[in-house]
């Protein structure tokens, strides 16, 4: 799982959060650091709890168990970034008629 220049794939999400501080989350295709497509789902577990505090040492030791796709965290990626797309686009339609009101 990894990047170069915003491209390949990385883990995105903390969902079903268990009492042992286990999640899951989903590696995703990315373009631009953006998620286009879903690959695999993990449970993730922390595996050591090391650590000193604020700007200090920390532990980052995690086991990734393979779980099924989880359909949900994937339909409130998809709907979060279709949110932000739609919330932009609304906000230049207005930006376009407030220019031609005004007459800049």
């Amino acid at each position: 799982m990894s990047t170069i220049n915003g491209f390949g794939t990385k883990i995105y999400g903390k969902i079903d959060v268990a009492p042992d501080g286990s999640y899951t989350a989903t590696e995703w295709a990315v373009f631009m650091y953006l998620p286009i497509s879903p690959i695999q789902s993990y449970r993730i577990y922390k595996v050591t709890d090391k650590g000193w505090g604020l700007l200090t040492y920390e532990s980052k030791e995690y086991l990734l168990k393979e779980i099924p796709l989880h359909k949900k965290q994937v339909r409130e990626m998809y709907f979060t970034y279709a949110a932000i797309a739609l919330g932009l686009f609304v906000f230049l339609v207005i930006m376009y008629f407030m220019y031609k009101l005004f007459d800049f």
